[in-house]
């Protein structure tokens, strides 16, 4: 584990620049781990709890390279326990934003909830600080660049934009640019959900525009990068389809056929289920 991330646990709590309460869980190593695959099962515990486990990273935006010096950490975590994050400070590099379970936030501070997932990821997001070439920097170029943004960590080459309120403002899907060079503010609704990533959760605005709901409002001549969080809904609203459909057994059918028509049938209601909720198709 290195240096910046120094943990201690007590009886109950783990302390430190990462905190997590609701159990005194020790972290496991990063080495040999896919920081990209999260395990397909949660780790059972002593009396029947179940941990969650999280993937601590610090990432380069938007291309998720980690920032030198550092790897991805991974801890056991309790559902329903609390987690307290502070962004470490890296010379040359500017914080972005965090991303943690259906959440963006500018924020160097982070405190969330650990999901009942199997796994979760903890990513605070980075940009290299570079000098202008000039004694002073040319002015922006007035627009808002989108960015759809998965609760897997990652960016999505989709639009997130459903719709734009001044007429010629945005070219239409897949377009990501919205201009704001108008004399009117410009209000972009997103898109209900992105098929394969979920519904939306939140827009984040990196220069100040105004978020209520789908629509994030900005103002005239606005240079700005706002990213859009699409996730799985919690709880989950499929979850008993699936359970259903992983617990039929060919002992419960007189025939083989009858056993495959309800695998049929289970998987045409899970499906449309997880389609009408942008969720990826199991």
């Amino acid at each position: 584990m290195s240096g910046r991330w120094k943990l201690r646990c007590s009886s109950l709590t783990v302390f430190a620049i990462l905190t997590i309460t609701g159990g005194c869980i020790d972290p496991g190593g990063a080495g040999g781990a896919d920081d990209r695959g999260p395990p397909a099962t949660a780790e059972a515990l002593q009396d029947g709890v179940v941990t969650s486990t999280m993937f601590r990273s610090s990432r380069v935006y938007p291309d998720r390279t980690l920032l030198p010096s550092t790897s991805v950490e991974i801890f056991a975590t309790t559902p329903g326990g609390a987690v307290h994050l502070v962004a470490p400070v890296y010379p040359g590099y500017a914080l972005l934003f965090w991303h943690v379970p259906r959440e963006l936030t500018t924020s160097s501070v982070v405190d969330f909830t650990v999901p009942g997932a199997a796994s979760f990821y903890a990513t605070a997001w980075y940009q290299q600080i570079v000098p202008c070439p000039t004694p002073s920097c040319p002015p922006p170029v007035p627009g808002v660049t989108t960015v759809a943004f998965s609760d897997r960590d990652e960016v999505i080459a989709d639009t997130p934009i459903a719709a734009v309120s001044v007429p010629g403002a945005w070219a239409g899907a897949p377009s990501t640019v919205v201009s704001t060079t108008g004399t009117t503010p410009v209000a972009i609704t997103a898109l209900p959900l992105l098929a394969g990533s979920g519904e939306f959760v939140s827009w984040l605005s990196l220069d100040g525009g105004a978020a209520s709901g789908r629509t994030l409002t900005e103002p005239a001549l606005a240079s700005d990068v706002a990213l859009a969080l699409f996730a799985t809904p919690s709880p989950d609203p499929c979850a008993d389809l699936r359970f259903y459909r992983d617990n039929i057994y060919g002992d419960d059918f007189p025939t083989l056929d009858e056993y495959r028509r309800a695998i049929v049938a289970a998987n045409r209601e899970l499906h449309a289920c997880e389609t009408a909720h942008g969720e990826a198709l199991d």
